[in-house]
């Protein structure tokens, strides 16, 4: 979902990702939910990106 909300501009995309998951706001909390949570970037995110990217 992270990377969904995030690639449509949603400027708190990360705060509302770690709020649904109960990840706690702190430093601490942010490490653990990138380094251990968020995983790579989905097939359907790179490819919806990359299609933008082609036509600009």
């Amino acid at each position: 979902m992270f990377y969904s909300l995030a690639f449509e501009g949603v400027p708190i995309a990360e705060e509302l990702t770690m709020a649904w998951g109960g990840w706690a706001m702190t430093d601490s909390g942010r490490e653990t939910f990138r380094r251990n949570y968020l995983g790579p970037v989905p097939d359907h995110v790179t490819s919806r990106a990359m299609a933008h990217l082609l036509l600009e």
